[in-house]
């Protein structure tokens, strides 16, 4: 602005340019909901609202959504009308589904409240089959046949069975023709299905006739267009069974979804909070009235939006009347934006909303100005990019309109900077024995080639690696460590999953409650005190013959038995404790944590670390947190953290500058951001599959697929799955197009070729490779690829990686870095090459003795691993496809101490698999409906002693009526090993429960053992 002052042609261009500079400062410069909060203050009369009200916290109102949903289940139980819902869906399919619906409430509820439901799924089918009958192609087929009949040439073109199956399908065509005609989707789609099924056989005809070809045609079309949604649909009769199932569900989800809303509203109200949605509706809502309008109107002359591809409807509706761009005498709307650079369709961004008002202002007379001219990479670079980009995102058949066609860039820049050398786009690709040890070997390849660039001049923090999920750094991060090369994590997500925050959470936990034994092990294992693991067990173990000691007792007790350097640790931890115990739940939680920090001494233990700048800016931003929530009890501050990690609320770390390290970070958070050297790490990741029964589609509404089969659905449902996955695939092809075009001098991708099912970054990038041009006369980096169109430059690098070595138990791995600077309890002895001679040979036969018990063990470990995260999947009430699932079994497999990602990958696939053959299960699901406790204790006299334990489930089945129900993990692959186990253990096991339930409740029992795993599948018993 000073420029355009300065270098004004006349004084009153530069009076002119003086006076819209000095209007800058008096401009509105807010986000969208600030504005939002400003007009709803404004007017709190007519939008019935406490002008005082606070903007309710993201991580909060997901915190409330999820009890609103907890609390709208225990509803539906009582209510009589909601029956066929609870019997449809299994209560983790309706908690996962409902939540979803509420995470989106506003959306959902005009779906609900909208045009009708059951209209809009027709709708939308009617125009999917349209779109495929109507087609030129298909419509020219379809005459061409017909014609061949009329003129009766058909059966000698065809011949006679190829003859029949046409004629059959010209009159399923027109018959499908009429329902559609008479707004009959449902059996349009099924004839077209029949079509499918019975009329297009290639295996017959004649091969020189022009009918062949025509059906051929029909089919390759059936399957690009349609197929893709409907899938091969082996019975009709089950299909349309199923559809009209799911219409028959309509009225009990859109009450239950009612319910959830109005609990959630109640708990905004109680708290005189808005959350972001009631900030856009409201505002939205107030600006429909006309004289609210012309009120804000007569304040702004203008409106400037800035990232507009990320918006939604409403946002626009809000925009358009501040803006008055849809009257004559008015149009001061400017935005900017790049539809290909839309990433935040999981906030609810629709890039729909971007491309309709690109096309109404041309429409209606505006500019549209596009700008093809990029100033961050220069002319080499920017060719390979065009080369590798156009085909990965304008591939699409038909174009839909939230996939965005590429538009090519022209640098603006011609020559990269002096170290920079061809070629400038790299293709690490790892071919190990299977994916993690593909990706192992390329974040090792990565952090070579990263190596060289420093040694030739290219700063650390020059470099930054792109994820599409923080869930991929850890064998990055491992990497570079193991290089020694300085790195900084700018996480999207896991706040409370970092060590140290643990640590302080668990700290917590145990001051709050010091009967905890596990809590109060990990306070005093933790960085805080130190204590060996052999100090524990004394504590825990004073004597051999004795029954084990809770360690607030120890603690209290002689402490002499420890070591010299363990004994001081333990009487600070005793001081400490004693110190704090009195005020838990009695000052703030913020107040706690300040005062927990200086009494044990962890605030100086993490500043002392290597990382402690970073370590001590998570604990600070911990502090923070807790300072805002203003929650005094501690329980409920534990259970707020928890609820957020359930909710998905995104929590990052504490920000912080790069300083001469290497960044990893995710895509969404480098948006907008420049770097010289680019790396999409792990390219080859899937986008996640989601499983939801339940589900929030733009075109069609709320849709659900009810009922336990595992067939894919009713005929809306599999168009709205359809639907979402191809947003979703046009969103990764965004992300991939705002992760490449960060680069400013060279970009790398590394992924790898073994495994891969469905589309990666990685196999859009490859299938742009045509194989032809590789020239193996290459560059140092490796072959050097020339693309035929731009001509620009690839190194291909193949990273052949050894096989993948045996891993040994995750208790004798290396420890973590956070656990670097503890005494290891033994040492790990090297491999050495030796000659075996006679007498070594019992040596080794006891070694290998000694090696089977270590595996031995460690197999029932994992084993123990798994029924533990079974049953805290079960007794949390989680379901597949709810996005908590797996960060909850990731957080509990580390706590458990596998830090190894392929064996944590292993046990969460093991434990994924029993739970969806429970899920599936009628039995359960009858349980599920019923009322039941987990995990109930027990405790009975048995001779002269006393019996005690856990009841899995204890569920009630009516008055003084029980059934006990025993899960069991464990891998049976015969009958007789069944038979021996339901003898020796499961049977005795459950007479035990049995009599436990018969004499503390009284009444009939009922007994059964749920098998998991018994020859690959689930297997109920009863038991006496």
């Amino acid at each position: 602005m000073n420029e355009w002052v300065r270098d004004a042609r006349s004084g009153q261009d530069r009076a002119r340019w003086a006076a819209i500079e000095a209007d800058i400062d008096t401009a509105r410069i807010g986000t969208i909901h600030s504005l939002c909060a400003e007009i709803l203050r404004a007017h709190p009369v007519e939008a019935a609202v406490d002008p005082g009200f606070e903007v309710l916290e993201e991580g909060l109102a997901a915190a409330w959504k999820s009890q609103a949903v907890e609390d709208a289940l225990t509803w539906a139980s009582g209510e009589a009308d909601l029956v066929p819902v609870l019997r449809a869906f299994t209560p983790m399919q309706l908690r996962a589904g409902l939540a979803k619906l509420i995470g989106f409430r506003l959306e959902s509820a005009e779906a609900f409240e909208g045009v009708d439901l059951v209209a809009r799924w027709d709708g939308a089918l009617n125009a999917r089959v349209r779109e495929f009958t109507e087609g030129s192609e298909v419509v020219g087929a379809v005459r061409r046949l017909e014609d061949l009949e009329t003129e009766g040439r058909l059966e000698a073109d065809a011949g006679p069975k190829l003859n029949e199956q046409v004629q059959q399908l010209l009159g399923e065509w027109h018959a499908m023709a009429e329902a559609l005609a008479h707004s009959s989707p449902i059996e349009a789609v099924l004839r077209l299905a029949g079509i499918r099924e019975e009329c297009l056989n290639l295996t017959v005809g004649k091969k020189a006739g022009q009918a062949k070809p025509l059906v051929r045609l029909i089919r390759d079309f059936y399957e690009a267009q349609v197929e893709r949604w409907l899938g091969r649909v082996k019975d009709a009769q089950a299909l349309e069974q199923a559809e009209e199932s799911l219409r028959a569900l309509v009225p009990g989800l859109r009450a239950l979804f009612a319910k959830a809303a109005e609990f959630y509203a109640r708990a905004r109200e109680q708290k005189h909070a808005l959350d972001f949605d009631d900030l856009e509706d409201g505002a939205a809502r107030l600006l429909d009235r006309d004289e609210v309008r012309r009120r804000w109107r007569d304040e702004i002359r203008a409106v400037l939006v800035d990232e507009f591809q990320d918006t939604n409807a409403r946002q626009r509706r809000i925009v358009e009347a501040l803006s008055g761009s849809r009257d004559e005498e008015h149009g001061g709307l400017f935005v900017v934006g790049d539809a290909k650079q839309s990433i935040y369709r999981f906030r609810g961004a629709d890039v729909t909303v971007f491309v309709d008002v690109e096309q109404a202002a041309a429409k209606a007379g505006g500019e549209v100005l596009h700008f093809a001219e990029t100033f961050r990479a220069h002319a080499g670079l920017v060719d390979v990019l065009n080369g590798l980009l156009a085909p990965a995102m304008n591939s699409a058949f038909p174009r839909r309109p939230y996939q965005v066609p590429y538009e090519r860039l022209e640098a603006r820049r011609a020559e990269p900077r002096d170290e920079t050398c061809p070629p400038f786009v790299e293709m690490l690709i790892a071919e190990g024995g299977n994916a993690e040890a593909s990706r192992q070997a390329g974040a090792a390849a990565l952090a070579h080639r990263l190596g060289e660039l420093a040694r030739a001049g290219v700063p650390w923090d020059d470099m930054v690696l792109l994820f599409r999920a923080s869930t991929s750094f850890p064998d990055f991060e491992r990497a570079l460590e193991d290089a020694g090369i300085p790195f900084v994590t700018v996480a999207g997500r896991g706040f409370y999953d970092r060590p140290e925050i643990r640590d302080l959470l668990n700290l917590l936990r145990a001051v709050a409650n010091p009967w905890d034994d596990l809590a109060m092990a990990g306070l005093l294992r933790s960085p805080a005190f130190g204590l060996s693991d052999a100090a524990l067990y004394r504590l825990r173990r004073p004597s051999a013959e004795g029954e084990p000691m809770s360690f607030r007792h120890a603690l209290r007790g002689d402490l002499s038995a420890l070591g010299e350097t363990d004994q001081p640790r333990a009487e600070r931890a005793r001081d400490a404790l004693k110190r704090l115990e009195p005020k838990a739940n009695r000052i703030s939680v913020a107040e706690l944590l300040k005062d927990l920090l200086d009494s044990s001494g962890l605030g100086a233990a993490l500043r002392a670390a290597p990382s402690g700048e970073r370590l001590q800016r998570n604990v600070d931003k911990l502090l923070q947190d807790a300072h805002a929530s203003g929650i005094a009890r501690v329980e409920d501050f534990l259970e707020y953290i928890e609820t957020l990690k359930s909710a998905g609320a995104r929590e990052g770390e504490a920000p912080s500058e790069a300083q001469g390290a290497v960044r990893l970070m995710t895509v969404h958070k480098a948006k907008g951001l420049e770097f010289p050297v680019v790396v999409l790490a792990d390219a080859s990741r899937q986008a996640p599959t989601d499983y939801a029964r339940i589900m929030l589609s733009r075109e069609l509404g709320v849709v659900a697929r009810p009922g336990r089969r595992t067939d894919e659905g009713p005929v809306s449902y599999r168009l709205a799955k359809a639907m979402d996955r191809e947003e979703e695939q046009a969103e990764e092809q965004r992300l991939l197009y705002v992760g490449a075009t960060r680069a400013q001098e060279r970009l790398i991708v590394i992924g790898f070729r073994g495994g891969q099912r469905g589309s990666s970054w990685f196999s859009q990038i490859m299938e742009a490779l045509p194989e032809e041009s590789v020239s193996e006369a290459g560059a140092a980096t490796g072959p050097v690829l020339r693309l035929p169109d731009t001509g620009g430059l690839i190194a291909l690098r193949t990273v052949r990686d050894l096989p993948a070595p045996a891993r040994l138990p995750a208790f004798v791995r290396p420890l973590a870095r956070e656990e670097a600077a503890l005494k290891p309890l033994y040492q790990i002895v090297p491999e050495v090459e030796f000659e075996i001679s006679d007498d070594k040979l019992p040596f080794l036969e006891a070694a290998r003795k000694r090696r089977q018990d270590i595996f031995a063990a460690h197999a029932r470990e994992s084993a123990r691993l798994v029924g533990n995260l079974v049953h805290m999947a079960i007794r949390r009430g989680f379901v597949q496809g709810d996005v908590r699932l797996r960060a909850m079994l990731g957080a509990a497999v580390r706590e458990a101490g596998v830090l190894d990602e392929a064996e944590a990958g292993e046990h969460i696939a093991h434990v994924t698999r029993l739970l969806e053959r429970l899920d599936d299960d009628p039995v359960w699901g009858a349980f599920e409906r019923a009322r039941r406790y987990h995990e109930v204790p027990f405790s009975v006299p048995k001779g002269e002693g006393v019996s005690s334990g856990y009841i899995d489930i204890l569920v009630e089945d009516g008055p003084r009526a029980w059934q006990v129900v025993d899960f069991k993990t464990t891998r049976i692959a015969t009958e007789a090993e069944l038979e021996r186990l339901l003898q020796t253990d499961f049977l005795p096991q459950l007479a035990r429960y049995r009599e436990a339930v018969e004499r503390q409740l009284g009444g009939t029992v009922q007994t059964r053992v749920c098998l998991l795993d018994y020859m690959g599948r689930l297997e109920w018993r009863r038991g006496p």
